[in-house]
Parts: structure tokens; C-alpha cells; sequence
């Protein structure tokens, strides 16, 4: 086994993941990091396998391959994309990977230190980075409801936040136990950059978390686990804290106090929401659950279930934005039962080697620090999704591995490198992962540019884009849905309507695209066949007021008049305060003969809104006792969301 080949692949896992490449998130797609990580990950497992199989038959590493192997073959049996369970067995590949690559390296201490340098490396590096975002010197890849905040290579303040909340605690750690004043000022920097790096994310979540990972460190430090480093530091202790309570004091005063975590704000409001939607799924598949990275798949199906007709409007939502709530959801009470004991079996090996007598106090006190990584990342996982999330899930297979690499100090039976199966297996996988990583990296950039031109009215480009797309990615519904909108941004709505098919026929529970080829036949003038695709959506998302408005105006103009008051009235009533529905329920009741009701609906609109005329106009045509044929058609076709 080359120890070099195994500490630059590692390195590259908690170094290079973070840093590669600058491009902003795409939504369903892997990303270069994702894609680097799942194919070094893989080598490092496959090395392992090959090099010490008796890592395998250690307990943790059981039951953390039982974990994956139920999470994917569960997803496989009760779920219908294998692609969004490949997709997201990825990460545990991450896990897996980092895991292992420690493993291997395997000389207790030294291994731990080396990959906490090139993780703190990388962490500071991204720290300066969004700082420049903040300060403006780096424009950041969004604007909307981001102004001011760090983003880094990540893509979203969340995942940047996570990520600071894992790796803070620790380099607080290594700074305390720094063996020289060279390497104490480094770990402070470090330090420092992480700390100022979190806070210009302002994403309340890493701040919980963060209280979390602080929480562990206050109980070991008052513990035989830390009591060294609190002896030898007491002054650098009690400064932190003191810059600590400064800090919290400020954010109290700046956001209200604790009002900051109400549950009254939106994107608290917008988590539970979340949480009672995969609860619900929760229930109705409590043992197998939906599949793993189906929770997207089936999130319109689920998400107007909590509320009654009309409670809630039509959101949607890839992440649970809760780790242990989405096993449950995906995997089922078996799922979470297994990640739960993942993590006992984590605390167990973290006691059992702290009070080895044989572990010395330097392992010790670098043990507490990466426990307080993992207490920030866990917390982290309470509100969002760190271990979806390239970097962070790298660190999770990282920490986990610490208290087992210090427990067995090098690997048994290790083998010839130059000889045996290892090195033709380990080719194999490169090229074989390579190359699959490569044609989803290029239906990535296609995928992007596709809805990019598309958005910019290059229809005819959005077009050959798309068409480069599905050829790179068939059995993926965005794909196809891309294509969709690039034909009816050139307004070939006939193209628009065979691609909106396939993606509808691959995802049966995608909503979007079915409102959209509603609108495209309406607008063709099929009116009939309108109906059609806008009772789909609305059997998915009954609370999709842009789906019922299409339905409406589909079926007035088919002739079903009956039907367009029923969708009109449920239209209004789910929006009390808007006027259209009501303009149009008056015209559709003079159609069926009924005067007082069309007086009553046009006079509830004008009552909405008096500036609109055309309750007017419909008022005095009745007084005249004229029959009106107006549509409000204008409004019908120009209603956002449909």
C-alpha cells in the first residue's frame, strides 16, 4: 500500500472537495465536488477492502455498512427513480470514503493531526473567501434574500454555516493543545477566520449549533477528558467565552432577544412546515419509508396533507431540512434505528478510548476536539442538511473514524501494492467513475444553460442545449422538464408537450410540468384537453391555485360551465382577497342564466378592488339588462404560476 497515494487522496477529500471549482449549486445535479469525492471515496473503500479487511469486521464499520446497505436497498424495493437513489447514496460513499482513508493511514495521532490541518486548511480558506463575498469584493452567485452574506464555494450560506459550526469547536481545540507558538498563532488565525467567516453567514441554525458543539466543550473541559486543557489555558478560556457572551449579548440586542428563534419567523415557520410533511409520510410508510431521495419525488404529493382544502398554498421542498426526520421519512423507524445506532456505536468507541489507559492526553484532548465537531455537525443536522452536503458529509465519515484510528494504531495483513488484485480493481474503479462522473458533470452544464437560455428567450439555443441534455441523462425528469421549457420558450408548444410527457412519465408525482402543458393546450386552443392535464395536477396538489385557475378557464372555454363555477369558487375561497375569481363567476353565472348571483359575484370584485373598471363595466351592462359575452380572459392568461 502506498502511503502517500492514501494521504494525497485523503487530503484531496478534505481539502480539495471543498475548494474545487466555484460554480453555484445546481438543483438534482452532482457537482464536481460531489462527483471528485465519490470517486476518491470509492478507491479509498475499495483500498481498504483490499489492504486491511479487518476494519470490516470491526463493529462500528458493521453497522455503519448495514446503515447504507438498507438505506439503498430499501430505496431500490419501495421507491420507482433509481436514480435518486444513486444520487444520494453518493454521500455515504463520502462517509465511507473519509472513513476509511483514516483507517488506512492508520498511525493513531499523527493521521488525526495531518487531516485536521488539511480540513482547517480548507475551512480557513473558504472563511476568507465569503468574508470577501460580504464585503462585497466577490459577487456572490445569488442576490435574493442573501444581500451581504457569505456564500463561498458552497453555493448557500446554510451549507457554508454548517460547515464553519463543524469545524470551529475543533480549531478552538487544536489551538488549546498546540505544542508550539508557531502552531498556537496558526490554529488562532485559523480560529478566528471560521469564527468571523460563521457569523457573516447570519444563518441562525450554525448559531444553535454552535451553541451545541460549545455545550460539549464546556462538560469536557470540566471533565477528566479536558481538565488538562482547561489547567493550561484558563486565561485563553475564559477570553473566548468572554468574546462569546459579547457576541451573543450583540445578536441579542440586534435581533430582539430570543425573538430571533421564534417560531413565529418565516423560515422557522417554513421548517415545521417541512416536518409535518415528511411526518405524514412518516405515517403512512412507517417501517420501509418512501425510498431513499425520494422524499423530493413525493414531496407535492404530501405536502397539502397536514392542512385542509385551501389551509395552506402549493410550496415545494427538496430537504427536510432535518437529518434524523428525513432517514425516518426515506428509510422508515429501520432507517433511523440504524443511524441512531451508528452514532451509539460512535459514543461508545469516543468512552472506550478516552479511558484506554493506554491513550495518552494529547489523544485525549484531540478526541474532544473532533467530539465537539461532531456535536456542532449533529446539531447543524437538527435544522438543515449537512450530511447531503459534499464537504460536511466528508467530515462526518472524518470524525467518526477518530476515536477507532486511535484505538488501532496501524492496519494488520497489509498487503504487496505491487502485486495482487488491489491495483487492477482500483484502476478499473477510476476509469469506470471517471467517466460516468464526467457525462453527469457535462448534463450538469447542459441542464444549466438549457434553463439559462431558456429564461433569456434564446429558445432556439435553450433547444439544442436541451436536446444535449436528455441525450446525457434520459432517465432524468428535470432533464426532459428543461427540454419542456426550452420548446415552449421558442414557442414550439408540440416539442413542449412530448418532453413534458416523458418528464411527467418518469416523475408521476411532478406537478409543475403538468400545469404547464394545461397552459400550452389552452393557449393552443384545445381547451378540452386542458382539463385533462389540470385535474392531474390538481388530484397531486389540490392546492395549487395556479393548477385551478388553468382548470377554470379550461373548462369555460370548453363549454363546461358548471364545472368552471365549481373551480372559480374553490379558487376564491382559497383567496379571499383576490378579485379576478370573481369577475369571472359572474360571467360564467350570466352564461347559465342567473342574474342575481352574477350581480352578487361582480359586486364582491368591485368591493375588492374598486380601482378595477371592468366590475363596473359588467354592473352596468346588467342594469341594462344586456346579455354580456366577456370573458375576463386577460387576467385568466396573465395569472402568475400558471
Amino acid at each position: 500500500m502506498n502511503r502517500r497515494l492514501v494521504m494525497l487522496l485523503t487530503g484531496s477529500l478534505l481539502f480539495w472537495v471543498p475548494l474545487a471549482f466555484f460554480s453555484p449549486s445546481v438543483d438534482a445535479f452532482l457537482l464536481p465536488k460531489d462527483l471528485l469525492g465519490l470517486v476518491v471515496g470509492s478507491v479509498l473503500a475499495v483500498l481498504c477492502a483490499f489492504q486491511w479487511p479487518g476494519a470490516f469486521r470491526q463493529a462500528w464499520v458493521r453497522v455503519l455498512l448495514l446503515f447504507m446497505a438498507w438505506m439503498v436497498v430499501d430505496g431500490a424495493a419501495v421507491g420507482y427513480s433509481s436514480l435518486a437513489v444513486g444520487r444520494e447514496a453518493v454521500h455515504f460513499i463520502l462517509w465511507l470514503g473519509a472513513a476509511a482513508g483514516c483507517l488506512l493511514l492508520g498511525e493513531g495521532e499523527g493521521t488525526l493531526e495531518k487531516m485536521t490541518a488539511f480540513a482547517l486548511a480548507a475551512g480557513s480558506f473558504m472563511a476568507l473567501h465569503g468574508l470577501l463575498q460580504a464585503l462585497g469584493l466577490h459577487e456572490a452567485a445569488w442576490t435574493t434574500r442573501f444581500e451581504g452574506r457569505a456564500f463561498s464555494t458552497l453555493g448557500n450560506p446554510d451549507y457554508l454555516g454548517g460547515y464553519f459550526a463543524a469545524l470551529l469547536p475543533l480549531a478552538w481545540v487544536m489551538t488549546l493543545r498546540a505544542k508550539s507558538h508557531a502552531g498556537w498563532w496558526t490554529f488562532r488565525v485559523a480560529t478566528m477566520l471560521l469564527f468571523v467567516g460563521l457569523l457573516v453567514t447570519r444563518v441562525r441554525g450554525s448559531f444553535l449549533a454552535l451553541g451545541v458543539a460549545g455545550l460539549f466543550l464546556l462538560a469536557a473541559l470540566v471533565s477528566p477528558w479536558g481538565r488538562g486543557l482547561w489547567r493550561a489555558n484558563k486565561g485563553f478560556v475564559l477570553a473566548t467565552l468572554a468574546v462569546a457572551l459579547v457576541g451573543a449579548g450583540a445578536f441579542w440586542f440586534r435581533h430582539g432577544g430570543l425573538s430571533a428563534f421564534s417560531l413565529e419567523q418565516a423560515s422557522f415557520q417554513q421548517r415545521l412546515d417541512t416536518y409535518r410533511i415528511a411526518w405524514t409520510m412518516v405515517k403512512d410508510h412507517p417501517w420501509c419509508g418512501v425510498g431513499l431521495g425520494h422524499f423530493a419525488l413525493d414531496f407535492p404529493l404530501y405536502q397539502a396533507k397536514p392542512w385542509p382544502q385551501g389551509g395552506h398554498p402549493y410550496i415545494y421542498s427538496s430537504h427536510v431540512h432535518n437529518e434524523f426526520l428525513r432517514f425516518w421519512a426515506e428509510g422508515g423507524t429501520i432507517g433511523l434505528v440504524l443511524f441512531v445506532l451508528v452514532l451509539l456505536y460512535y459514543v461508545r468507541g469516543m468512552v472506550r478510548t478516552v479511558n484506554d489507559p493506554g491513550t495518552a492526553e494529547s489523544e485525549r484532548t484531540l478526541l474532544v476536539g473532533m467530539g465537539a465537531g461532531m456535536a456542532g455537525l449533529l446539531g447543524q443536522s437538527l435544522t438543515n442538511f449537512p450530511l447531503q452536503v459534499a464537504p460536511t458529509a466528508i467530515l462526518f465519515g472524518f470524525f467518526l473514524a477518530g476515536p477507532f484510528v486511535l484505538r488501532r494504531k496501524a492496519p494488520e495483513g497489509t498487503g504487496d501494492p505491487k502485486g495482487g488484485a488491489a491495483p487492477v480493481v482500483v484502476l478499473a474503479l477510476f476509469f469506470i467513475l471517471g467517466a460516468w462522473a464526467s457525462r453527469e458533470m457535462a448534463a450538469s452544464i447542459a441542464l444549466r444553460d438549457t434553463l439559462g437560455e431558456a429564461g433569456l428567450g434564446h429558445g432556439d439555443l435553450a433547444i439544442r442545449y436541451g436536446q444535449r441534455t436528455v441525450s446525457l441523462s434520459s432517465a432524468d425528469p428535470k432533464a426532459w422538464s428543461a427540454l419542456g421549457r426550452a420548446y415552449r420558450s421558442a414557442g414550439q408548444g408540440d416539442g413542449a408537450l412530448v418532453a413534458f410527457q416523458k418528464a411527467v412519465a418518469l416523475d408521476p408525482n411532478d406537478v409543475e410540468d403538468r400545469a404547464l402543458m394545461a397552459q400550452l393546450l389552452l393557449d393552443s386552443g384545445h381547451p378540452g384537453d386542458a382539463v385533462k392535464f389540470g385535474r392531474e395536477a390538481l388530484a397531486i396538489a389540490p392546492n395549487d391555485l395556479g393548477a385551478l385557475w388553468t382548470l377554470a378557464v379550461s373548462q369555460f372555454q370548453s363549454g363546461d360551465i358548471q364545472g368552471a363555477v365549481g373551480s372559480f369558487t374553490t379558487y376564491a375561497s382559497d383567496s379571499p382577497s383576490e378579485y379576478q375569481p370573481y369577475l369571472n363567476l359572474g360571467v360564467c353565472y350570466m352564461r347559465l342564466g342567473q342574474r342575481e348571483k352574477a350581480r352578487e359575484a361582480w359586486e364582491k370584485a368591485k368591493a375588492l378592488n374598486p380601482a378595477d373598471p371592468q366590475a363596473d363595466l359588467y354592473l352596468k351592462s346588467l342594469n341594462q339588462k344586456t346579455k354580456s359575452k366577456v370573458f375576463h380572459r386577460e387576467e385568466a392568461k396573465g395569472r402568475k404560476g400558471t
